[in-house]
Order: C-alpha cells, then structure tokens, then sequence
C-alpha cells in the first residue's frame, strides 16, 4: 500500500489543482487535509474509464465558501504544492526470475481504444508523414540477423505520441491487474509510429532481452488503418516464453495470433516472444499500410 501522508508538519500548503484543458485552480489547505490526501491519491492510483469502480467527485471551496468547484478525478491531471509534499510510494519489489522460469502468454486487448476523433486525427497525421518515415532494417538488422525486420518507423513526436501515452498511462494499473505483472514506478514510456506495407514483417524476438532494453516491462500495441482495410496478414503471434539467463529466451511452442483490428490495443509482457507476420497489400501504396503506435513501459 502507498503512503500517501504528507511527510511535514502541519502546516498551510498552496495547492494548483490542474484540470484536463489546461484549467486550473489555486486553494490553500493544511498539510494533513483529508482533501489534500485525496487529490494526491487520485493522482497516483487513476480511475479507468471502463473500470467498475466509479470516479472519484472532488468539491473545492473557493472565495470564502462562497463558490464550489465540482470535478471528478477523471478531470485530474496533477497537483502543485507549495512548498512540495513528497509522498512515500511503497512499491513491491520485483521478484528475480528463476532461470529456466516459463512465462505463459497473456494479454489484453481493448478494442475502440480512442475515440473516433482521436482516431481520425492520429490516422490524417501518419498520412500526412509519409515522407519522414524511415527504414527500420538498417537500425535492426545485423550481420547475425540480416533480415530481422522490414517496416517503416517514424520516431517520437508529441504530435501522436502523447495521446497515445497518456491513454496508456490511464490503462497502466489495470493492465498490470489483467497480466500479473508486480507493480513498478514508472519512468518512462516510449511511443514510436510504425507502418507495415507489402512484404513487411517483424521476425520473433521480445522487447527486453539486451541491456538498453531491460527496464522495458509492459509491451503495447495499438493498431489503426483506413477504413476499408487493403492488406491482409501482420498477424501478431505472442508465444510462451522461456528464461534461460541473463537476456537470453527462448519461444515455446504454444502461441497465441491476434488480429490487428482497426482502433485496437494490446498490452503484453515485454518479456513475451513475439512476431509480426508478412502483410500483403497488393496496392503497396503507403496509405493502405497496416499502422500501429507501439511502445513500451519501463520501470
């Protein structure tokens, strides 16, 4: 459990709560306030949106008493303290992995991730982009693994990244809940744009097996194309996984395929063995190609 209780003697904080739309709000309040408490809470531990448990409704007074603002902590986008309160988080440690350990595939996938207008947006700006894509072969393939992988990337931009990275942040705990991954402080997250066209392909691998990649804990995928769709395959097939030290897993025979639906995400364990089948667009025409934000988590 956190410990969320402000480590200060009580005394009067100046509090800027920020709201989704850049608005905020100024309110003095004691360090120990059951409400200053709250507000820290509903920041570290989001409600989902499609989580049974309703969010949280916060009344602000304001001017003397006189005014009361309402908003849910679906509305919080973060605290300011003057002078700062630090919160204790308590996180449990993430148990070493036993070498020869099997890890059985599993993931979640939540279809209509973003809104349609989210959506449509995120697609005009990859179209938009063709021209800044770039090759993934020569950062990937090496002379031990020539063909590992062909696509097309276009690297973090804020432009669709943050998007993506904040609906992924408010999918975080109940991700980890679905895939019993152990808690972990997040420290970044990555987000890239990819588009797979003809003949392009992922060979298997898993997203944390070097030393760059270690930190990289929780996997996602979100998958987005014009609607009809003009490929077929890109299949993404997500294999038990077994550790044999170090950095080095090895794929087990039970896999499970999962169909890259339009306006789709899929969290899995970074660890996970994975690929990405060949995609067949007859058209080979860039704004027919099969394109994902994919990323990572990383503690």
């Amino acid at each position: 459990m956190d410990d969320l209780t402000p480590a200060l003697t009580t005394q009067d904080i100046k509090v800027t709560i920020l709201l989704l739309g850049g608005y905020q709000y100024q309110i003095t309040l004691p360090s120990n306030s059951p409400l200053l408490l709250n507000l820290l809470n509903a920041v570290v531990h989001p409600t989902e949106k499609n989580q049974d448990e309703p969010p949280k409704l916060f009344q602000i007074p304001m001017n003397g008493q006189q005014q009361a603002l309402w908003f849910s902590s679906n509305s919080l986008v973060g605290v300011i303290t003057e002078p700062p309160i630090f919160i204790k988080a308590h996180t449990p440690a993430i148990p070493a992995t036993p070498q020869g350990e099997i890890f059985k595939l599993k993931y979640w996938q939540i279809d209509n991730f973003l809104s349609p207008e989210d959506y449509q947006n995120l697609l005009n700006y990859a179209l938009e982009q063709e021209q800044q894509f770039q090759l993934t072969g020569p950062a990937t393939n090496t002379s031990d693994y020539p063909e590992h992988r062909d696509s097309l990337v276009l690297y973090y931009s804020p432009d669709f990244g943050d998007m993506v990275i904040n609906r992924v942040k408010a999918m975080f705990w109940k991700a980890l809940e679905k895939l019993d991954i152990p808690p972990f402080p997040i420290t970044h997250i990555d987000a890239q744009l990819t588009a797979h066209n003809h003949g392009h392909y992922f060979r298997i691998h898993n997203d944390n097996g070097s030393a760059r990649d270690e930190t990289r804990m929780l996997s996602y995928v979100y998958y987005f194309y014009q609607e009809p769709k003009a490929f077929t395959g890109g299949e993404l097939l997500i294999y038990d996984t077994q550790w044999q030290g170090q950095y080095a897993y090895s794929k087990l025979e039970n896999f499970q395929a999962i169909e890259p639906l339009n306006n789709r995400i899929i969290f899995f364990y970074s660890g996970l063995m994975h690929e990405v089948l060949p995609v067949n667009c007859p058209s080979k025409q860039f704004k027919d190609s099969r394109f994902t934000v994919n990323g990572w988590v990383r503690k």
